[in-house]
């Protein structure tokens, strides 16, 4: 016989003996929506009842606490009985348009030639988009590990009761959490995930609803999908802008591997979704994608990396090493940049930079230009009405010369930064210690030498000149002609980088026995070159006081 549908216009009212709905011994049906149990605002959804093949009428059944109505056809359900290709007979209820009313806990049974069946077990029918969404993000980042946990964040303003974190592809939620309140007024839900494998996909959206109507929720967050990485070679991130940009300036992040990946994802800790872009080959072999974020905004501030991956695998390679982007600019103050025991010291003297300001300061920073790390950081000291933080370096050498400026933080925001300090020129002059002492004392007047280094010989010289010009190669190749004819000896492995002489200095030559003065017109010095006749070695140079002790040394 084929399943018949009693149109019994029962709604509100309370299940009576009539009915009899006394359990039975028949098996209890199926009962499940479609295209699923969770189904947005003003669209369609079908619930479907299945039973055994002898059922001749299903009744659906809404529990609205304490009270059971039928669900019958007209208004907004219409019940359609139709016989399934494979055994047993099964009902289904439609609605066009999903709406709260339509939300809430559902049960069907059949009726057969031996009585009614048990209850089917609770259909939960979900509407969202009654309430603004929420926002998913992935804490420290959606780059995981594989193998590894990460804490999905749910968080709202609206004051939900709880939080549903749905996974892709599957029907029923992942988990529900009470909500709670957070230090920044929000209210959320932290929901722990893993450990997390390289396939399937792992993306997911939450929801927040009230506990009044459990069944009505929100519109879902934007989907959040976790990179999983695994143990091939990771990338490396970096800046051509620096770690210190201002608003407004033109930023780039490169991410670069000498894996040959074709895909490449850079993500933000503490960011929603991670940006995507398809990889390049740029030449050497190397594979990469630049991310151009356009102008500087306050939001860029924050710690970055990026993974590689091939598009034919779901695996990611393991994240970069994190890179920092600071936005300079942000806070009303100005520090200022001070050094101890001045801005031009010799190599392996102490050295302070003190950095200070009368406004409240949690961090300073200091950054040299032209540096490609992070900035040094240290926490402020309160002291004589003033916050500030001491740099050390000790001992100083001709690495740390440089242009050097400062900047506040807090501790809420550290990736905004203050103005930055006036700039601060370090200058570092070079003492060169060597293995052993002979020869003579040339004294000179001035105090700072650069030595420099040109293959097996250094050579002394004057700090440069910034009036004049550099010499030009051929100038140093006439002087070196003239002392091989003065025979004077000769210089081994003539190969400078650039000119070993002062900017705008003359070459005088001396044919005294075994060395050669050099009179360095517009620089206040003279310095000396032992140039030993027989060729065996060159010579080299230490301070003593205000003089230079130059020694030949067999290499």
């Amino acid at each position: 016989m084929t399943p018949t549908l009693t149109a019994l216009l029962c709604l509100g009212l309370s299940v009576g003996p009539r009915t009899r709905v006394h359990a039975g011994t028949l098996p209890k049906p199926t009962i499940w929506a479609e295209p699923s149990s969770v189904i947005p605002w003003w669209t369609s959804v079908t619930i479907w009842c299945q039973g055994s093949l002898e059922a001749r009428e299903y009744r659906l059944l809404k529990n609205e606490g304490n009270l059971w109505t039928w669900v019958t056809q007209g208004g907004l359900w219409t019940w359609v009985a139709q016989k399934p290709l494979e055994p047993g007979d099964k009902a289904n209820l439609s609605t066009t348009y999903m709406t709260d009313r339509s939300a809430g806990r559902y049960h069907c049974r059949y009726l057969s030639p031996t009585g009614w069946s048990e209850l089917s077990d609770p259909l939960e029918l979900v509407v969202t988009g009654s309430h603004g969404k929420p926002q998913l993000s992935a804490l420290p980042s959606p780059v995981v590990a594989s193998g590894g946990n990460v804490t999905l964040q749910c968080a709202s303003r609206l004051g939900f009761d709880r939080f549903v974190l749905m996974k892709e592809g599957e029907r029923q939620p992942s988990s529900t959490l009470d909500s709670q309140r957070a230090p920044s007024g929000q209210f959320q839900a932290l929901f722990p995930v893993g450990p997390v494998t390289p396939s399937p996909r792992w993306t997911f959206r939450c929801h927040g609803y009230y506990n009044n109507a459990p069944q009505v929720w929100s519109y879902p967050s934007d989907p959040l999908e976790l990179l999983v990485s695994g143990m091939s070679g990771k990338p490396s991130l970096l800046t051509l802008q620096g770690p210190v940009v201002t608003s407004g300036q033109s930023l780039t992040l490169q991410c670069r591997s000498d894996v040959g990946y074709d895909r490449f994802a850079l993500s933000k800790e503490g960011a929603r979704d991670p940006l995507w872009l398809l990889g390049r080959q740029p030449q050497a072999g190397l594979s990469g994608a630049d991310f151009a974020l356009g102008p500087v905004r306050p939001s860029h501030g924050g710690r970055y990396t990026c993974s590689g991956g091939h598009s034919l695998s779901s695996e990611w390679s393991a994240p970069s090493n994190p890179l920092d982007i600071l936005v300079a600019g942000q806070l009303p103050y100005t520090p200022s940049l001070s050094v101890q025991p001045g801005p031009m010291v010799t190599s392996g003297e102490n050295v302070t930079l003190r950095c200070q300001s009368r406004s409240a300061v949690d961090t300073f920073l200091l950054s040299k230009e032209g540096a490609a790390g992070p900035p040094l950081r240290l926490r402020s000291k309160a002291r004589a009405g003033q916050h500030q933080a001491k740099f050390s370096m000790h001992p100083v050498t001709s690495a740390h010369r440089g242009t050097y400026r400062c900047y506040g933080s807090s501790s809420t925001s550290p990736h905004l930064l203050s103005q930055p300090s006036d700039p601060l020129e370090l200058r570092v002059s070079v003492t060169y210690v060597p293995r052993k002492v002979q020869g003579f004392i040339a004294h000179t007047t001035f105090k700072a030498l650069e030595l420099h280094s040109y293959k097996r010989c250094q050579f002394a010289a004057c700090p440069n000149n910034r009036s004049a010009a550099l010499p030009r190669l051929r100038q140093s190749e006439r002087w070196l002609r003239r002392l091989r004819q003065r025979r004077l000896g000769a210089l081994t492995g003539w190969d400078p980088p650039r000119s070993p002489f002062p900017l705008g200095s003359a070459l005088r030559t001396s044919p005294s026995p075994g060395h050669t003065e050099i009179s360095l017109l517009g620089a206040p010095c003279t310095a000396a070159i032992l140039t030993p006749k027989d060729g065996g070695g060159c010579p080299e140079a230490s301070r003593q006081g205000n003089s230079l002790i130059y020694t030949q040394t067999s290499f």
